[in-house]
């Protein structure tokens, strides 16, 4: 990987009917951020539709923390996190 290359927030694999996903933002404590729940969703879906995962690990880089919670400096306009495309349900 070239130093100008962005690592990729989540990591995704198959093993037999097994997921497993890794959150990969060991330096921000795995923080969820709204690139990272994208991922997380669609590769769910992705699954989902494929009907092959029936079980899945999730498990985050690093050993300081599986989570930190949201990174709220990725917050969306006017201080509410939102999916993309989508209302906010609850301000914070």
């Amino acid at each position: 990987m070239s130093a100008s290359a962005t690592p990729e927030v989540l990591l995704s694999e198959c093993q037999g009917a097994i997921g497993i996903l890794t959150f990969n933002r060991p330096e921000q404590r795995n923080a969820l951020s709204p690139q990272l729940l994208e991922r997380f969703c669609g590769t769910l879906a992705t699954w989902a539709a494929r009907g092959n995962v029936r079980v899945v690990i999730v498990t985050g880089a690093g050993d300081k923390a599986f989570s930190a919670g949201y990174d709220i400096r990725k917050r969306g306009a006017g201080g509410r996190i939102t999916r993309a495309g989508a209302a906010p349900r609850h301000s914070l």
